[in-house]
């Protein structure tokens, strides 16, 4: 008998209870998931809206007078820096060239000064040499014009002769050391002056040493050719004092030529 057995009816009631309790199971979980999709949309809605605000609240942000105020303030300082300093750098070249062309300005016009000058001590150094040169010279030739007798002559020559022979070799140092400058200074005109000089010296030197080896010889108002032999070297002491002459306008000429040459 099917009751005896304890087994129930595949169709009865605790079956469809089964069955009814599963459907709403499916159905709980489905209403389940859409809420669900709804909160992750609403989430996204509401990232989207507060994204959105954020921008619009930034943007109005920076619209305001005062934040435009602000940003116009520093805006203007740094663009206002950035000019100054660039001009400042401009400004510091530029003054730094100006005082580099003054500079070099200077220094040609000091040039220019000491060149003047060296042309103006150049003078003074040619008269001095060659003045005491002949003043050495004529110091010896004047005992023997004197008609004294040869004892005083001699006497009177002692000193003269040692003067001549100091200047002798003083000339011959500064000879060539004032013929370097005026190489340098004036040019050529004026070398080949002192080189004239230097010759006539050199003749009158040669002069003044046959004088002193035979004094007594020279000093005889009496004769002729020895009379002839010292106007010969007068006669050169003056041509030098020409030739002197000759040799400062050069040296004059030149100075002018630069003074004017340097004028603004």
């Amino acid at each position: 008998m099917a009751s005896s057995s304890g087994s129930f009816a595949p169709n009865g009631p605790a079956d469809q209870t089964a069955k009814q309790l599963g459907s709403n199971d499916a159905v709980l979980i489905a209403e389940i998931v859409n809420e669900l999709r709804k909160e992750s949309l609403k989430r996204r809605a509401t990232a989207e809206l507060e994204k959105g605000d954020r921008r619009k609240k930034l943007s109005d942000f920076f619209q305001h007078p005062a934040v435009l105020l602000v940003i116009s303030f520093f805006a203007t300082g740094l663009i206002g820096a950035f000019l100054t300093q660039r001009w400042q750098a401009r400004e510091w070249n530029r003054q730094q060239q100006t005082q580099s062309r003054e500079w070099e300005r200077q220094q040609l016009r000091q040039l220019d000064i000491h060149g003047i000058d060296a042309k103006y001590k150049l003078i003074d150094d040619v008269t001095r040499a060659i003045g005491e040169r002949n003043a050495a010279v004529m110091a010896i030739v004047d005992p023997l014009l004197d008609g004294n007798s040869d004892q005083v002559m001699l006497k009177a020559e002692a000193e003269p002769i040692k003067n001549w022979q100091r200047a002798t070799n003083e000339w011959r140092a500064n000879s060539q050391i004032i013929r370097q400058k005026l190489a340098v200074h004036i040019g050529a005109e004026a070398t080949e002056g002192f080189e004239a000089i230097m010759k006539r010296q050199k003749r009158i030197n040669g002069k003044i040493s046959t004088l002193r080896d035979d004094l007594t010889h020279y000093n005889r108002d009496d004769d002729a050719d020895a009379q002839k032999y010292l106007q010969s070297i007068l006669n050169d002491v003056a041509e030098m004092r020409g030739d002197l002459r000759r040799l400062t306008d050069v040296i004059v000429a030149e100075t002018r030529k630069q003074l004017q040459a340097n004028q603004p």
